[in-house]
């Protein structure tokens, strides 16, 4: 018989696969998203298994964002796609704040992660050339 692994350590706990389930409507008034943070991300329409690589692009997304114009009313949807090689290309708004500052900070976090292809390559298991992804940003205090 063969031996078995040594046990994990305690710190790191082992992350449970991810639910496929199909993608239910939001509620009204509702934005769907992976968390509750400042900025937060969906994948329209799919199921991407891949969560710590979601976890990233929030992550490389508000570490380049300039929050200094942004009020606790502002809020903005900007959608994009990453490519296999991890580049990002067709950078739009979906929503815009009222505040041409405040959106233009979020397309330039949003920009500046993709020029330094922050977001790396798809993951492996990925079987599609691009992902389309959308980020809410809404400032927090």
């Amino acid at each position: 018989p063969t031996p078995k692994p040594p046990p994990r350590p305690a710190e790191e706990p082992k992350e449970p696969p991810p639910e496929t389930q199909a993608p239910a409507a939001p509620a009204p008034g509702e934005t769907p998203s992976t968390g509750t943070d400042a900025a937060t991300i969906k994948t329209p329409g799919l199921a991407f298994p891949f969560p710590e690589y979601l976890r990233n692009i929030v992550n490389q997304v508000y570490q380049r964002w300039d929050r200094t114009n942004a009020n606790d009313n502002s809020s903005a949807e900007v959608s994009f796609l990453i490519l296999k090689d991890g580049s990002v290309r067709e950078i739009r708004f979906m929503s815009r704040s009222g505040s041409f500052s405040f959106d233009l900070d979020a397309q330039g976090a949003v920009e500046a992660a993709g020029n330094a292809r922050a977001f790396g390559p798809l993951p492996d298991g990925w079987e599609a050339d691009v992902l389309p992804v959308s980020i809410y940003f809404k400032p927090t205090r």
